[in-house]
């Protein structure tokens, strides 16, 4: 998110856009910088660790092999790659796509290098990377609520609250929204 003078990085300005153009596409993006932005205060690894856990698809964003090989983004991509590992035999299809701008896939550390790469200097890079999404992820697993980034309870109560009111059952749409 921000090198050591404290700026943000060109990795976090890029994964932005890419959040950006998945979301309006109606995609469920976990992005750090967004969502862990609901949660003031709070401990972020197990939101963190939820994320890759449930995520059908994570994109290393890589400009550098310096952030790449950083503590907290080494420790993200090794877990997510366990899980393809693990859960490739038995055909989940968790899949890991480094995305690399101005730097070679082949300078991504030893474990992603048998990896297929997009690389965004290329013209039409970004979009590739949204047809191979598309490709991944059907529009059906994108999520419950594609104008929503959020899962959270509220939102879901709030949902709830708004079909109940479609289909006139307005105690039960009070309730939810005192829920809520």
């Amino acid at each position: 998110e921000a090198d050591a003078d404290g700026h943000r990085t060109e990795d976090s300005v890029l994964a932005g856009k890419i959040y950006a153009e998945l979301t309006s596409l109606g995609y469920r993006v976990f992005y750090s910088r967004e969502t862990l932005r609901e949660y003031p205060g709070e401990k972020f690894e197990p939101h963190i660790f939820a994320a890759l856990y449930s995520a059908k698809l994570m994109l290393l964003v890589a400009t550098s092999s310096e952030y790449v090989e950083s503590t907290w983004v080494r420790n993200e991509w090794k877990r997510y790659l366990d899980q393809v590992d693990r859960e490739g035999q038995l055909g989940q299809g968790k899949v890991l796509l480094p995305v690399t701008w101005k730097m070679s896939p082949k300078k991504l550390p030893q474990a992603l290098g048998q990896l297929e790469a997009i690389e965004l200097e290329r013209h039409d890079a970004m979009s590739r990377l949204m047809r191979y999404v598309r490709a991944r992820i059907p529009k059906k697993e994108a999520g419950p609520n594609p104008e929503r980034n959020s899962d959270s309870i509220a939102e879901r109560l709030m949902d709830r609250a708004f079909r109940e009111i479609r289909d006139r059952r307005w105690e039960t749409a009070d309730q939810c929204c005192e829920d809520a």
